[in-house]
């Protein structure tokens, strides 16, 4: 892809989603000036955002014409993108969970972003917090500037907290023994659960769906 291209999705994507794409430049892409391609595996109503986008972007008349493909969720995807990047296939930019990064970088299945590059649009790490940046990186290189990011959310009762005395606790509370302490005050208080967890077969479910602990049960 040229920096033609990339410069001006990257500016038109900047400004329409506050400077945070989660997309991966790939090696062997299409090289084209006019015609960028971008997969991803949104659907649903994140999909119409992300078809939203791309429209706008198209609609800037920049010079060039996205193109997005969208695939299925997980593996399908996941292996598609491979074999497409390691056959010279590669789409120009792709949505990508941070945590695969580790898995496509090291054989070369993606190429840094440039970082004069992202700050010409104004994306820069002061952006993100210095975890979630780390997180989009390999071997001390940007792969991916962060779309979404699912942080770990407490929810607490209040009148229960305020009984149990760890009001302040909450809110302070920096180790997972004194976690454990909140929590069995808490439990003393309802005479049941102190901490609860949303679908506690789902790994990727825990931080979204903590509100058991709004329940007296």
């Amino acid at each position: 892809m040229s920096d033609l291209s990339r410069r001006g999705l990257l500016k038109t994507a900047a400004a329409l989603a506050g400077g945070g794409l989660l997309v991966g430049c790939a090696p062997g892409a299409s090289r084209s000036a006019t015609d960028l391609s971008y997969w991803h595996l949104m659907t649903g109503s994140d999909g119409a955002v992300m078809a939203g986008l791309v429209d706008a972007v198209n609609a800037a008349n920049l010079g060039f014409r996205a193109t997005q493909t969208v695939l299925a969720w997980g593996p399908p995807y996941y292996t598609k993108l491979a074999m497409a990047s390691a056959g010279g296939r590669a789409p120009d930019v792709a949505i990508m969970h941070a945590s695969r990064i580790a898995g496509y970088a090291p054989g070369g299945l993606l190429e840094p972003w440039d970082l004069d590059l992202l700050a010409e649009v104004g994306v820069h790490e002061s952006d993100f917090p210095a975890r979630v940046w780390e997180k989009c990186q390999y071997d001390g290189k940007p792969y991916a500037i962060a779309l979404d990011t699912h942080p770990f959310v407490l929810y607490y009762n209040t009148e229960h907290a305020r009984k149990a005395g760890v009001t302040d606790a909450l809110r302070t509370m920096k180790s997972p023994e004194e976690f454990t302490e909140v929590a069995t005050k808490l439990q003393q208080v309802t005479g049941k659960h102190g901490l609860s967890y949303g679908y506690l077969g789902d790994g990727s479910a825990l931080p979204r769906n903590t509100f058991w602990t709004f329940s007296e049960k």
